[in-house]
């Protein structure tokens, strides 16, 4: 409960911190720019010269809109995840070797008859004298 508390405090203390949040007439800009279908570069660059001063960059609108207003996402102009997937999670590496075995019981019916070469499984084996037994 204690431990709660401060945390509370802690996060309540850095809100001063929070540029967008505290700033309306930053919010009301951001959005009127994305429904224009401005990128955030775009936005972060009028920044500057629309309030007399560098305010943020735009991997701060980005955060905003990742995590405060969600529903802006639809006005980025590339939309995809945040960040590009690892080449082999454990599930599809795993998936990717079980595609690579032969299962047995996939195997034709006619290799159960056993009338052809390499039905028997001791047919492709080295023998003592290390030549295939035919």
């Amino acid at each position: 409960a204690a431990e709660q508390r401060k945390a509370v405090k802690r996060i309540k203390a850095n809100q001063r911190f929070r540029k967008i949040e505290n700033n309306e007439q930053l919010i009301r800009y951001l959005k009127e720019k994305l429904s224009l279908y401005w990128s955030p570069e775009q936005i972060a660059g009028r920044l500057e010269p629309e309030f007399g001063f560098t305010v943020l960059c735009h991997e701060t609108i980005y955060r905003y809109i990742y995590k405060q207003q969600p529903e802006l996402k639809k006005y980025l102009r590339r939309r995809k995840g945040k960040y590009r997937r690892r080449a082999g999670t454990e599930s599809r590496l795993k998936r990717l070797e079980e595609s690579k075995k032969k299962r047995i019981d996939q195997r034709p019916v006619i290799v159960e008859q056993r009338e052809r070469l390499g039905d028997w499984e001791g047919d492709t084996v080295p023998g003592k004298e290390k030549r295939l037994k035919s």
